[in-house]
This record gives structure tokens, C-alpha cells and sequence, in this order.
């Protein structure tokens, strides 16, 4: 008997497609297959009554290794981004006075603590809480001249349904709008420079490895969204670019269609192996996982090289 959609995913635990533009099958099975079922199972046990110590000592060590929480998977310029853009939600949408949304910028980056496995997080950390006023008021201009109609300005918000071709639906959330998402450029600390630091560029074009993913991320937003203009917004300390349809060719129709179409044809290709595969073997076994291109703390790609390991005995 052929299986329904909700058996051979759920088998696998896996409920819906994202942004996959810089991800490999690998990561992205060993991610939602794996890493998240994990982590909700141990947390299960380590917080039920009835587990013994031995029991919640040992999902305690898994815990530490694959929980975001606990195995440091999180940076300065990451923490930069989401305090940023809660700034100017409170400013935009909950009409905040800005120096006051700011101050809560600052008082969430000062309790911030960086991880210890990228170099000089602390540093960004320490010039994220320098240039995080200048980069709030950057972004607050360019946001409102990406909706200078918007009467009423609507935050992220979370878009879920099926794209043409795949059996699964795909998620996404555009941080405003339903069609515009907000990136933050940070400084980077570079010692053997004559500055000490790299100024970071903002982009006139989605041609880069990671604004090619931003355009993924775009396309996916303008397909479940009645296909609307999108627009992304690139903010630095020094100034901001907004690129719309109107002055970058990557977020026209024709070109986001051809991302669109990606999308569908790689999404076609993990629910073809979701479908064969009746185990976590079978699912990561022939993957080929490139370590190097996992942007991961070192626990958590060391306990994927252990389980890949496994299914070489």
C-alpha cells in the first residue's frame, strides 16, 4: 500500500520545507531528522519523573552537544540581527520612543554571552554594543522607505503552504510585510589589517554565496505571498541599501521564479528519498556530509561525525 504524505513524513519527523539555497541534504536531514527529534526526546526524559539519574545524566550530555542553548550554536552578529530588528519593531509597530527601544538593544547585548568557538566574538560582541544605536536608526529609515504607504506596519509574520510540484508545504517568515526581510551587516574584527577591522559592504546585487540564499529566501516569501514586490534591506552602522524590483534584477519576477523553481525541484528530491528510506540509515548513510560547510559549534559536528561513523561498521 502506498504511503500517505503524513506517513512517510512523519516517520522521519520531518513536517516542511525552508530556505535550503546553502544547505546539503546531509545537513538538512542530520538537522530536522535527527538533531531536533533528538533534543525534544531528551528533554522528555531529563524532565520526567520517572527517568533515573543515570537516565538523565546521560540525555544531559546529548543535551549540552546538540541544544542551542547549551552547545553555544549562536554568535555576536547573529545576536546583532535579532536585537536590531526588535528594536524597530517596538519602534515601528508598538510606537516606541527610539532612544528607549535602543537602550533595550543595548541592555540585551550587554547580557549576551558570546561562544567560544568562533574567533573574537567577544570583540563583535563588544563593537555590536558600540554600533548598535547608529545601525537602529539606519534601519528605521530604510524600513520606512520600503513601506512608505503602510499605514500600519505588520512584523514577521510566517508563511505556510505548498509550492507547485511538492507534496510537503514550505515555511517561511518575512520579518515585514509578508514581502521584506531586514539583513544586518556587522563590522568584522580583522588584526592584521591597517583599520583592525573590516568595514562590511552592503550589496548592490544578490550575486554572493549568502545574498544568493537571501534571494532563495525572497523567492520563497513572493511565491506564497500572491507573488508582491519584495524588497530587501541591508543595514550597516554606516548607511543602509534597500534593493526592490525596481533597482536589483535578482528580485524580479523572471529570476525569483527560477529560484522558485529550485526550490521545488530539490524539495522533489528529499521527499523522493524521505519516501524510499524507512529508517535513519537508510535516510543518511548515502549522504555525503561536508563538515567544513557546516557553520555548527564543534560539539554539534563532532556528534555528527560519530553518527556517520556508525554506518561505516
Amino acid at each position: 500500500m502506498e504511503l500517505t504524505v503524513q506517513e512517510w513524513a512523519a516517520r522521519h519527523d520531518y513536517g516542511w520545507h525552508s530556505n535550503y539555497r546553502i544547505k546539503s541534504k546531509a545537513e538538512i536531514f542530520f538537522e530536522k531528522c535527527y538533531r531536533r527529534p533528538i533534543i525534544q526526546d531528551a528533554w522528555d526524559i531529563y524532565k520526567s519523573e520517572e527517568a533515573t539519574q543515570e537516565q538523565k545524566d546521560e540525555v544531559w550530555e546529548i543535551l549540552t552537544q546538540l541544544d542551542a542553548r547549551l552547545c553555544q550554536d549562536d554568535n555576536a552578529a547573529m545576536m546583532t540581527g535579532r536585537e536590531v530588528q526588535a528594536a524597530c519593531d517596538r519602534i515601528l509597530i508598538d510606537n516606541m520612543d527610539i532612544s528607549a527601544s535602543i537602550a533595550q538593544a543595548l541592555e540585551a547585548a550587554m547580557a549576551f554571552k558570546p561562544n567560544n568557538w568562533q574567533k573574537d566574538d567577544q570583540a563583535h560582541k563588544e563593537r555590536a554594543i558600540e554600533d548598535i544605536p547608529d545601525i537602529v536608526k539606519n534601519a528605521v529609515e530604510g524600513l520606512r522607505e520600503a513601506m512608505p504607504k503602510v499605514n500600519r506596519i505588520i512584523g514577521e509574520t510566517e508563511l505556510y503552504a505548498r509550492l507547485p510540484g511538492n507534496e510537503l508545504p514550505y515555511s517561511t517568515k518575512p520579518d515585514y510585510a509578508g514581502c521584506g526581510d531586514l539583513k544586518v551587516k556587522t563590522y568584522q574584527y580583522a588584526p592584521h589589517t591597517k583599520a583592525g577591522v573590516k568595514r562590511p559592504s552592503l550589496p548592490n546585487s544578490l550575486n554572493g554565496i549568502f545574498e544568493k540564499a537571501n534571494a532563495s529566501q525572497v523567492a520563497g516569501m513572493w511565491a506564497l505571498n500572491g507573488q508582491k514586490p519584495p524588497w530587501l534591506l541591508y543595514v550597516s552602522k554606516d548607511d543602509y541599501r534597500l534593493l526592490t524590483p525596481l533597482n536589483c534584477d535578482q528580485l524580479q519576477d523572471e529570476f525569483l521564479q527560477r529560484l522558485v523553481a529550485d526550490s521545488i525541484a530539490k524539495n522533489k528530491a528529499i521527499e523522493t528519498k524521505l519516501k524510499k528510506s524507512n529508517s535513519l540509515r537508510d535516510l543518511l548513510s548515502d549522504e555525503f556530509p561536508d563538515f567544513h560547510e557546516w557553520r555548527k559549534p564543534p560539539s554539534v559536528i563532532k556528534h555528527a561525525e560519530k553518527l556517520w561513523r556508525s554506518y561505516d561498521d
